[in-house]
């Protein structure tokens, strides 16, 4: 019995038969807490990322949109169809925005000149376009932007187009010459969210040479 009860009280003092069964409540308590803190800031980070992301490639989409329009003009792209003497017609192509709706434009373009005997000069047809407005004869396709991406500003009108003509490319405004009352060189479309406006990308269109490129406010 003294040789059980020496071997008792050794492992008594090593802790043996004693140790902790696991965690304690208020332990857990503090780990689940910095768990849920440390998720809640990774996802914080993760959707404000996501939403940058899809507001680039949106930018980016307008662009090569606007690319797109000019490329297939200078390039000799025709609208596929044929005029009465069977030759193919080519489009004027480029974008129109009108109430915060950006929509790509194919217009018919009209190639022949015709001689003004007032202001004795010869004017050509360009684009076939109707009324006041930015609207242009011809279709229109929107242009869509997923993920909930809004148009929230356009400057300096609400309402204009933006055509490249045949056959060198040759950028035509409507709604933003002087006769508009604007006369800028700039054109500025604003991506970004309706219900977090706190991100926000600016594509700005040279009116002059029709580059693009996408700022950050």
């Amino acid at each position: 019995m003294c040789f059980f009860s020496r071997i008792n009280r050794v492992n008594s003092r090593r802790g043996f038969g004693h140790g902790r069964g696991g965690f304690t409540l208020v332990e857990m308590l503090v780990v689940i807490t910095i768990v849920g803190v440390l998720a809640t800031i990774s996802i914080g980070a993760y959707s404000r990322y996501r939403r940058s992301s899809l507001l680039e490639i949106a930018a980016d989409n307008l662009i090569s949109t606007l690319y797109k329009a000019r490329d297939e003009v200078s390039l000799g792209k025709v609208n596929g169809d044929s005029s009465s003497d069977g030759v193919s017609t080519a489009t004027c192509r480029g974008i129109s925005i009108e109430n915060k709706i950006i929509k790509i434009v194919k217009a018919e373009y009209n190639s022949k000149r015709t001689y003004d005997s007032e202001s004795m000069s010869w004017t050509d047809g360009g684009c076939v376009t109707e009324g006041a407005s930015a609207g242009v004869s011809a279709g229109f396709e929107s242009v869509n932007f997923e993920n909930d991406v809004d148009v929230l500003e356009v400057s300096p009108r609400d309402t204009f187009s933006i055509l490249f003509v045949p056959p060198n490319g040759e950028i035509v405004t409507k709604g933003l010459g002087v006769g508009d009352g604007v006369g800028s060189d700039i054109a500025k479309i604003t991506l970004g969210y309706e219900a977090n406006a706190d991100q926000k990308r600016v594509v700005v269109i040279d009116l002059k040479t029709g580059l693009a490129h996408v700022e950050t406010p």
